[in-house]
C-alpha cells in the first residue's frame, strides 16, 4: 500500500501536513475509502479507529482525533453538510495522494518512450486534408492529454535514474569483498542505464520525424497562400482569401505550439542524458575501487611476509629481532611569519606652471579663423545666390556658375563647395531636378573638367 512506503514522506513531506499530524490519516483514508473499506463519507470514529491503529504500527503516542481534524478542515476534509459527524476528502487531498502515488509508483516505468511517440505524434500521408483536421489532432486542447503522458514518462525515468544512480553509490560504498558479487551487482543496475539510453535514442528519431512532417503539412497551407491565383475583386473573394490565411495561421500556431513543447522535452531528455553520463563515470570509481583493494591486499601480504621473517615465537609473546625496519614521520614545526607593513607610496607636490602668453601665435590662430568664417560666408553667400537663380531663371548651368565664382574670388574650393551644397539641396528638392550628361565642360583658371550637370526648378501643374 501507498501509505506503508518509506519514500513517501521523505520525498513529498512539504506537500501533505506533518506525517504524525494528519499526514498518515490521508493517506490511509484514501486508500480505505478506494478498496471500500470505509464509505466516501466517512466518520469521526473511523478517523479515531484508524490514528489508533497508525500509532500502534509506529509506536507512537495516539493523537487526539479532535485536534487532527481541526487541522485538516477546509484543505484536507469537510464536514458533510446537514450530517454533523460525517467528513469526506477535499479534491485537493485526493490529487495531491494521486500525485505522490504516481510518483512512487509510477505506470509508465514499464512502458517504452518510443511507442508514446509513435502513439500520439505520428502523422501519416494524406492524413490531414483541412484545418479542421489538424486541430482535431494536434490543437492545444486536444493534446493537453498526451502532453501529460510524455512528461509523465520522462518525469518516471528522471526518478529510475536516480534511484538506479543512488543504488551505484551504495554499491561502491559498500563492505563487498567479492569482486565477482560487486560487479554483478554494478551491472545488474548499469543495465538500466543503457536501456534507457536507447530508448531515448529511438524516441528523438520518431519525436523530430514528426516535427518535419508537421513542418511540411504546415508549409503546404502556407503555398496555399502563395498560389492564389489572382488578386480578389470581390467581398466573396477576399473572404476565401482571408480563410486561406487564417487556415496557416492556426496551423503556424499549433507548430509554434508542438515546436515549444518538444524544447521543454529536449532540455528534460538532455537532464537525463546527463545523468546517464555521470553513472558512466562511476564505472572508472569502480576500476579505482578495484585497483585501490588490490593495491591495498598486496601491501598487507608484503607486511605480514616481513612480519614472518623478522619474529621469532616463544610461549609467552613474539620476539622481534633488531633488523624489522621501523619508520617514523618526519616532521618540522610550522614556522608562521607575519610580513611588516610598508608605506611604498610617494609624496607628489603639485606645482602649478605659469605659461606666458604667445602674442604672436595667438594672432596667427585668430587670423586664421576669420578667415575661415569669412570664407564659410562668402559660400553661403553664393549658396543663396544659386538657389535665387534657380527659382528666377529655367535652367542653371553648374560649370557656368563654378566659373562665375572662380571669377569673382578666384577660390576654387569656395566654387567645390557651393557645388556640394546646391548639388545636395537639388538632389533632395521635390521641387527641383537634377540632369547630368556625360560631356564635358572645362573650368576657368584651373585644370579641371566637370560632366555637363543643369539643375531646374519643377513648373507647378495648377489643378
Amino acid at each position: 500500500m501507498i501509505w506503508e512506503n518509506n519514500d513517501l514522506f521523505g520525498k513529498y513531506e512539504l506537500l501533505f501536513p506533518p506525517k504524525y499530524e494528519g499526514g498518515l490519516l490521508i493517506v490511509s483514508l484514501y486508500h480505505k475509502i478506494k478498496s471500500r473499506e470505509i464509505d466516501h463519507y466517512f466518520t469521526s470514529n473511523e478517523i479515531r479507529i484508524i490514528l489508533e491503529r497508525l500509532a500502534l504500527q509506529n509506536n507512537e503516542s495516539v493523537p487526539q482525533s479532535e485536534r487532527i481534524i481541526k487541522n485538516l478542515l477546509h484543505f484536507f476534509i469537510r464536514n458533510v453538510p446537514g450530517e454533523p459527524g460525517k467528513y469526506y476528502l477535499t479534491d485537493h487531498a485526493e490529487s495531491v495522494v494521486e500525485l505522490m502515488k504516481n510518483k512512487l509508483e509510477n505506470p509508465y516505468k514499464d512502458f517504452p518512450l518510443k511507442q508514446s511517440f509513435e502513439k500520439y505524434f505520428t502523422l501519416c500521408t494524406g492524413e490531414i486534408r483541412i484545418i479542421s483536421d489538424l486541430e482535431r489532432r494536434f490543437g492545444k486542447e486536444f493534446v493537453s492529454g498526451h502532453k501529460r503522458i510524455i512528461n509523465n514518462h520522462l518525469s518516471a525515468l528522471e526518478d529510475e535514474l536516480s534511484e538506479a544512480y543512488d543504488q551505484l553509490n551504495l554499491i561502491l560504498q559498500s563492505e563487498e569483498q567479492s569482486a565477482t558479487v560487486l560487479v554483478k551487482n554494478f551491472v545488474n543496475v548499469f543495465k538500466t542505464f543503457g536501456e534507457r539510453a536507447e530508448d531515448i535514442t529511438n524516441a528523438i528519431s520518431s519525436k523530430d520525424k514528426f516535427l518535419r512532417s508537421l513542418r511540411e503539412r504546415v508549409d503546404e497551407f502556407y503555398a496555399a497562400v502563395e498560389l492564389y491565383p489572382h488578386v480578389p475583386t470581390n467581398a466573396e473573394e477576399l473572404a476565401e482569401l482571408d480563410n486561406i490565411k487564417n487556415d496557416w495561421r492556426i496551423a503556424r500556431e499549433i507548430l509554434q505550439d508542438m515546436d515549444d513543447f518538444f524544447k521543454t522535452v529536449d532540455y528534460k531528455i538532455s537532464n537525463i542524458r546527463k545523468q546517464i553520463l555521470n553513472a558512466s563515470g562511476k564505472l572508472s570509481e569502480l576500476h579505482e575501487n578495484f585497483s585501490s583493494r588490490a593495491y591495498f591486499r598486496l601491501k598487507i601480504k608484503k607486511l605480514f611476509r616481513l612480519s614472518l621473517d623478522c619474529a621469532d615465537y616463544s610461549d609467552s609473546e613474539v620476539i622481534w629481532r633488531v633488523n624489522l625496519p621501523t619508520k617514523a614521520l618526519v616532521y618540522e614545526n610550522v614556522r608562521l611569519f607575519y610580513p611588516e607593513q610598508y608605506d611604498f607610496g610617494l609624496k607628489r607636490e603639485n606645482n602649478v606652471i605659469n605659461v606666458p602668453v604667445d602674442i604672436a601665435y595667438q594672432q596667427e590662430k585668430l587670423k586664421e579663423i576669420q578667415q575661415e568664417v569669412s570664407r564659410q560666408e562668402v559660400i553661403s553667400g553664393w549658396v543663396t545666390k544659386g538657389k535665387e537663380m534657380l527659382d528666377t531663371q529655367p535652367e542653371v548651368n553648374m560649370a557656368a556658375l563654378m566659373n562665375m565664382i572662380l571669377e569673382t574670388d578666384d577660390d576654387y574650393t569656395i566654387a567645390h563647395h557651393v557645388a556640394i551644397e546646391l548639388t545636395q539641396f537639388v538632389s533632395d528638392s521635390i521641387d527641383h531636378a537634377l540632369s547630368i550628361e556625360e560631356i564635358a565642360e572645362p573650368l576657368k583658371n584651373v585644370d579641371i573638367t566637370i560632366w555637363k550637370m543643369n539643375m531646374r526648378k519643377l513648373q507647378t501643374i495648377p489643378s
